[in-house]
């Protein structure tokens, strides 16, 4: 009788241990978005290695926002803007602010970036591996390819985002694509080149909540208490 009890005991653990990583597969499979509100990418900046200061290269921390949403050509539009800062007040080290405009497309799993009158792809969502990545954060550097080498799954802000582990050239440098996050060296950055200058995102809140954190970053605080040198405040 005990080993009914035993087996049953188990086999429950089994079923369990099945319905938990189904359930995960299934959160990791719904579509996650950009946020439309509420949300910070931090960023830095690494310069070429002739500006290092001592140990540390020279580096230029900025910040990511969404002030709104507007409407263009009956197309809806979230309002990004970027503000400046450095931890030494420096303000021979701004980086220049700017505005920008982003449209999710929900259906097609792809986020467009508006330059003047024209839409350019700046996300695809819509991957498998083996896939070359497109679009204009490629393109200054047609020679240089990232595929997709895998699929995963991170938990932003309590939800199961998928993760495409990217490989450049055939090599690891650890690069992702993270749906509602970007890129793991930024938001509306170049594609990296393994040279400098580079870029790097730092961490990512959506809602006041850590989502995401580069492992080299140790700590990332939403509010930095630093000197804002650059600050863009749109109309």
């Amino acid at each position: 009788m005990k080993i009914i009890k035993a087996n049953n005991y188990t086999a429950f653990l089994v079923t369990l241990s099945l319905c938990i990583l189904l359930l995960n597969q299934i959160r990791a499979q719904q579509y996650q978005p950009l946020p439309h509100s509420n949300a910070v990418w931090d960023m830095v900046w690494y310069k070429d290695p002739e500006g290092w200061i001592g140990d540390n290269p020279f580096l230029l921390h900025y910040k990511y926002r969404i002030l709104k949403d507007s409407i263009i050509e009956n197309k809806t539009y979230q309002v990004y803007y970027k503000t400046s800062y450095n931890t030494t007040c420096s303000f021979d080290s701004v980086v220049e602010p700017g505005v920008f405009f982003l449209r999710n497309d929900i259906n097609s799993k792809r986020v467009y970036l508006l330059e003047g009158n024209e839409e350019k792809e700046l996300y695809n969502f819509n991957l498998n591996v083996g896939d070359t990545l497109n679009g204009i954060l490629f393109s200054h550097h047609p020679d240089i390819h990232f595929t997709v080498n895998s699929i995963d799954s991170v938990i932003v802000v309590n939800k199961y985002h998928k993760r495409y582990v990217l490989y450049r050239d055939g090599y690891f440098f650890r690069d992702y694509l993270i749906e509602g996050v970007g890129y793991s060296w930024g938001l509306l950055e170049n594609a990296p080149t393994g040279f400098y200058p580079f870029y790097e995102l730092r961490c990512f809140h959506n809602n006041n909540q850590l989502g995401y954190m580069n492992s080299f970053s140790g700590e990332c605080a939403l509010e930095v208490d630093t000197c804002l040198v650059a600050v863009f405040q749109p109309h």
